[in-house]
């Protein structure tokens, strides 16, 4: 339902024609919300596919308009009263970074998905899997490059030397009397960088194929990211209201969540275990907070719960030695695992259509026996 919804707002964009820059003669207002519809149609099919796994209808190779300017003229004429940061940065260059974020991991998508495997299945071959990790490289570099041209006044800066859009385990030192607005656009860029990033990054927690050293690479940094994303909701949401009730957090914070529990699974040993164990911990505080909001977060928590005592009987059962990273063997005993796959589920919740898995009084995934026994 969802790609259809998209497809047509794909076609409906190319039928105003939004794609091509809009004729010298139209006043610049009329143009930058031109520009503006467009690449908001862009976002959202980029972030749908990238979540979900799909192809895109947009293909860059074709005609496009200009990224929308965020200069102080342009965010006078949006009508908008908001007063500007400084250093050339006003209320639209949140939406020019988010957008330059999601074009540069599209960018990575497209090389990744388009490549051949020639029939083989990455998840069951190491050298398959290790070949994707070595594609990803260059991807990783314009991902720090992202990062860094993102201006200081939209980073939240952290406590004790801690690097804003990083996954340093410092906490968030948010400026307290900085408006609102700028507040959230601040925690929303780095959210959504971490939760991107997982998104980039989880192919490579394999269940089967014991990994080469840049794959395992490549599932630290999913992991990585993805405690970030969860220390910095659980202190968000512990401390303000900022994002109370913010379903699209909810959602990334259940998808990382996910992505947190299969990579204790796939990788028992890893050197910073505990680390994961705590996050996981820590996401099913968040789900406590946004339940006070909407009842399918209470769901999330329960799930998570059943899911931790499933992990750590998995950890008793195993008892493997510290992971060295040079190691390449890494996967489980086959057999060890065999409840449903966490990833399905989590596609399953993403969107709204899909979140009466998580009502209260669904059986389907909140009955601890749905989860395998040992």
């Amino acid at each position: 339902m969802v790609d259809a919804a998209v497809a047509q707002a794909v076609r409906t964009a190319y039928v105003l024609g939004l794609h091509m820059d809009a004729p010298p003669d139209m006043p610049r207002r009329d143009v930058e919300r031109r520009r503006r519809l467009w690449w908001a149609v862009y976002l959202m099919e980029t972030k749908i596919g990238t979540k979900l796994g799909r192809p895109f209808s947009l293909r860059d190779s074709h005609v496009m308009p200009e990224m929308p300017a965020d200069d102080f003229e342009a965010a006078m004429l949006s009508g908008s009263r908001f007063a500007p940061i400084g250093d050339g940065v006003t209320w639209l260059s949140f939406n020019r970074h988010h957008v330059g974020l999601h074009a540069t991991v599209r960018r990575a998508y497209l090389a990744f998905y388009d490549r051949d495997t020639c029939g083989r299945d990455m998840w069951d071959d190491t050298e398959t899997l290790e070949s994707y990790a070595r594609l990803l490289q260059p991807h990783n570099k314009a991902l720090d490059d992202w990062v860094a041209q993102v201006p200081q006044a939209l980073t939240t800066r952290r406590i004790d030397g801690g690097t804003p859009l990083s996954v340093h385990p410092s906490r968030l030192d948010i400026e307290q009397f900085a408006p609102v607005w700028l507040q959230r656009q601040r925690l929303l860029l780095e959210i959504a960088y971490h939760n991107i990033s997982v998104l980039l990054y989880r192919p490579f927690i394999s269940f089967s194929a014991a990994p080469g050293l840049l794959a395992t690479e490549m599932a630290s940094r999913c992991a990585a990211h993805a405690i970030a994303l969860t220390r910095i909701a659980h202190q968000v949401l512990s401390t303000m209201t900022i994002l109370d009730g913010w379903h699209e957090v909810f959602h990334w914070q259940w998808g990382v969540s996910m992505t947190l529990v299969g990579f204790l699974i796939a990788y028992p040993s890893w050197e910073q275990r505990d680390a994961v164990r705590e996050a996981i911990d820590s996401a099913i505080g968040v789900f406590d907070k946004f339940s006070k909001r909407f009842a399918v977060a209470g769901s999330a928590a329960s799930i998570m719960r059943e899911l931790c005592v499933k992990v750590d009987l998995l950890k008793e059962r195993t008892q493997p030695p510290v992971l060295d990273l040079s190691m390449t063997d890494m996967g489980l005993a086959e057999g060890t695992w065999d409840g449903p796959n966490f990833f399905d589920v989590t596609f399953n919740v993403d969107f709204w259509g899909g979140l009466d898995t998580l009502w209260p009084g669904s059986q389907e995934y909140t009955d601890p026996s749905s989860f395998g026994q040992y």
